[in-house]
C-alpha cells in the first residue's frame, strides 16, 4: 500500500499539514474519520487521500455562488414575507393572551384583598358580635 503521513500528503498537494489537519478535522465533525493512527501519528492509504481530494478541493473548484435568478429571489421574497405575516399574527396572538392572563392576575388579587379585609373585620369583633352575626 501507498501510505502517506499528513505531513507528507500535504507536501504533495502543496498546502500546509495544519490546513489539512483542519480539513480533516471538518471531514471528522461531519461523522468521517480518515486515516489510521499508528505510534501517534495518521497515516493515509490510497483511498483515504482519494476521498480527501474529493471532498476537500471539489468544494473549492467553485469560485463563486451561481447569482440567482429574479423568479427564485421573487419566490424567495414572497416565502420569507408569508413567514413574516404568519410571525406578526403569533406575536399578537401571544400579546393578547398576556393582556388577558394580566387582567386575570388584578382580579386575583383584589379578591385577595377583599377576602383578607374580611376576614380582619371577622377577627375584630368580639365573640357575641360573631355569635349574632351584628
Amino acid at each position: 500500500m501507498n501510505e502517506k503521513t499528513i505531513l507528507e500528503f500535504a507536501n504533495d498537494l502543496g498546502i500546509s499539514k495544519k490546513k489539512l489537519e483542519n480539513e480533516l478535522a471538518k471531514l471528522k465533525r461531519k461523522g468521517t474519520l480518515l486515516g489510521t493512527l499508528i505510534g501517534g501519528v495518521r497515516y493515509l492509504n490510497e483511498v483515504e487521500q482519494d476521498t480527501i481530494k474529493e471532498w476537500v478541493f471539489h468544494e473549492k473548484e467553485v469560485p463563486h455562488k451561481v447569482p440567482k435568478k429574479s423568479t427564485e429571489l421573487g419566490s424567495e421574497f414572497n416565502f420569507f414575507k408569508n413567514q413574516l405575516e404568519e410571525k406578526d399574527k403569533q406575536i399578537s396572538m401571544l400579546q393578547q393572551a398576556l393582556d388577558q392572563q394580566q387582567i386575570l392576575t388584578k382580579q386575583a388579587l383584589d379578591d385577595k384583598q377583599q377576602l383578607q379585609l374580611e376576614l380582619t373585620e371577622n377577627q375584630n369583633k368580639n365573640f357575641w358580635k360573631r355569635l349574632f352575626k351584628k
